[in-house]
């Protein structure tokens, strides 16, 4: 679910994402160029949303499907030092690289 959906409800944005992560069948990230917000609230390791989801459905031990752009020219240095955490090949995950919007599509 992307929260551009989300109707108006009483959980702030943060909350809401995260709760969705936990609840959710598959997680899927998709990382480009952006790490995201970061919330100020009970967030002392300042952490963008994108990642606390990631955290979440992992903590939750949920499947995964994470896709890359092979873009990072314009990527956020905190966004890059991310995605080296989740393709840690001790304790991250496989993660399929993507160019395009056409291979984006073919990966889902």
């Amino acid at each position: 679910m992307r929260s551009e959906y989300f109707v108006a409800r009483k959980e702030s944005p943060p909350d809401l994402c995260l709760k969705e992560s936990g609840n959710c069948d598959v997680f899927v990230g998709i990382y480009k160029n952006r790490y995201g917000f970061i919330p100020k609230k009970q967030n002392t390791q300042q952490l963008s949303v994108t990642e606390l989801e990631y955290n979440k459905a992992k903590q939750y031990d949920k499947p995964m499907i994470l896709l890359v752009s092979s873009d990072d020219i314009k990527r956020d240095t905190k966004l890059s030092q991310f995605i080296l955490k989740i393709e840690n090949f001790s304790t991250g995950h496989f993660r399929k690289v993507f160019e395009n919007l056409d291979q984006l599509k073919l990966n889902c």
